[in-house]
C-alpha cells in the first residue's frame, strides 16, 4: 500500500512546492486521517499542512482546518501542532509509524466542535527530519492541501425508528418458525436492555450506542444451564438442562424442546438411561454421572440380550 501511495498525490490534492520538498513529503508522509465531531457543520472540512520545522531532536508539523457552521461563513475551525520526537521515542527507529492525536493536541478548536481525533502515518521519521534540516524549514504553506476524503464529519446522526426481530428460546420453538415476527417501528424514548451474553454501552462524546456480545454477561440463573446441572425451576416441560443433547444444528425441536433422531434399518436409535446401556458401553460413561440419558445408535437387541439377525428383516426383533 505504501508503494502505491507514493505513485499518487495522496494524502494531498495540491502540493505547489519546489520538487525536492514535494519528493520529501511524498517519501515520508504516507497517510492522514481526521474525525470531526460536531452537530453544526454544514459543509466539507478543508485541511492544510501549514509548516514543517526540523529541529535537532524533533520535527514539528502544523495544520489548519476550515469549514462552515450554521449562521457562519467558511473559516478556521481548528489548528493542530504536533511535535514528534524522532530521537527518544521507540517508534522513531521503526520504518513505518502511526502517530495518533486528539483534541488535547489542538491549539484552537471552534466551540461548535465537540471532539477531534485522528492519526498520521510516516515512513522513516528520522530521515524525514534530517531531510528538512538540510533543505530548510517550510512555513506558511498555502498550497499543501489535504485530500478531502482524509477528513470525516461525525454529527447529527439520529435514529428516528427501528424494527426488531428475535429468535425464540429453544424450548418455545415450533415447526412453523424459530423467529418472532418483525415488530412495528419502535420510536420515542427507547430503553435498550441487555439480555444474556450481551452488553449495551453509550459513548457520550459521539452519541453512539454499542451493542456487543460478552460471554456470561447479564442473564439470570434460570437462563444458565451449566453442565446439564438441573432443570429450570417450575418448568415441567424443560428438557434443556439435564439431557444429553442440548441442541443439534439444523434440527428443529418439538414444542417441548425434544429432538427426534431416527435410524434406518438395520440400525436403531434409542434413548437409554445408564443402567439400560449394553455392558460393553458402561466404561465410556465414566465421569458422566450428570447425564441422565444417552443416545444409543446400533443394532437392535432382543429380550435375551442377543443382537437381531439383520439377514432376516422379515423376523422383527421383540
Amino acid at each position: 500500500m505504501y508503494d502505491q501511495f507514493k505513485t499518487i498525490q495522496y494524502p494531498f490534492t495540491l502540493l505547489s512546492l519546489p520538487p525536492l520538498y514535494v519528493a520529501g513529503l511524498k517519501e515520508h508522509f504516507v497517510d492522514f486521517r481526521l474525525q470531526v465531531y460536531s452537530n453544526s457543520i454544514i459543509s466539507h472540512v478543508a485541511g492544510y499542512l501549514t509548516s514543517v520545522i526540523a529541529q535537532p531532536d524533533t520535527i514539528r508539523l502544523t495544520f489548519e482546518f476550515k469549514t462552515s457552521f450554521l449562521n457562519s461563513s467558511f473559516g478556521l475551525c481548528a489548528s493542530l501542532t504536533l511535535d514528534i520526537d524522532t530521537l527518544n521515542e521507540p517508534y522513531a527507529y521503526q520504518q513505518n509509524v502511526r502517530v495518533y492525536f486528539d483534541s488535547s493536541d489542538f491549539t484552537y478548536i471552534h466551540p461548535q466542535i465537540s471532539n477531534l481525533e485522528g492519526y498520521l502515518c510516516f515512513n522513516d521519521l528520522e530521515n524525514m527530519r534530517k531531510l528538512f534540516e538540510v533543505l530548510g524549514n517550510i512555513e506558511s504553506i498555502v498550497d499543501a492541501t489535504l485530500e478531502p476524503t482524509t477528513m470525516a464529519v461525525i454529527g447529527s446522526h439520529r435514529v428516528d425508528a427501528f424494527k426488531c426481530q428475535s429468535a425464540k428460546p429453544l424450548i418455545l420453538q415450533t415447526d412453523e418458525t424459530v423467529y418472532e415476527d418483525i415488530s412495528d417501528p419502535v420510536s420515542g424514548a427507547v430503553n435498550l436492555v441487555a439480555g444474556a451474553n450481551c452488553v449495551v454501552t453509550l459513548q457520550e462524546f459521539s452519541n453512539t450506542v454499542i451493542i456487543a456480545a460478552a460471554k456470561n454477561a447479564n442473564g439470570t440463573d434460570d437462563e444458565r444451564c451449566g453442565i446439564w446441572s438441573s432443570k429450570i425451576p417450575n418448568a415441567d416441560n424443560d428438557v434443556l438442562c439435564d439431557e444429553a443433547v442440548y441442541s443439534i444444528g439444523g434440527a428443529i425441536p418439538d414444542d417441548s424442546g425434544n429432538v427426534l433422531i431416527e435410524g434406518k434399518y438395520p440400525l436403531t436409535v434409542s434413548s437409554l438411561t445408564k443402567p439400560e446401556l449394553p455392558s460393553s458401553f458402561l466404561s465410556l460413561t465414566a465421569g458422566l454421572d450428570h447425564i441422565e440419558r444417552y443416545i444409543f445408535v446400533g443394532l437392535p437387541v432382543t429380550d435375551s440380550g442377543v443382537n437381531c439377525n439383520i439377514e432376516e428383516p422379515q423376523n422383527p426383533c421383540n
